[in-house]
């Protein structure tokens, strides 16, 4: 997997957990076609199983996804 479909995949994942699921509203949030979303989960669901079920395992990946987007940020808003 490429470090661009890591990074879409990361993408869509926290959109979808934050979204509390709803497909349309990930689509409108990424702006992609809601089968885009639905296929992305599809290899989502492969990588991570049931975890994306779990409601543990949703909160680990929620703050795993945010801290890593914050640090993102962090280090490329620096000079």
């Amino acid at each position: 997997m490429s470090e661009g479909q890591r990074e879409r995949l990361a993408e869509t994942l926290l959109a979808w957990l934050l979204s509390g699921s709803n497909v349309p509203d990930v689509a409108a949030r990424l702006h992609v076609h809601p089968q885009t979303v639905r296929y992305r989960l599809r290899q989502l669901e492969k990588v991570f199983g049931d975890a994306l079920h779990d409601p543990g395992a949703r909160l680990d990946l929620i703050l795993a996804l945010t801290t890593a987007q914050k640090s993102e940020e962090f280090l490329n808003s620096r000079p």
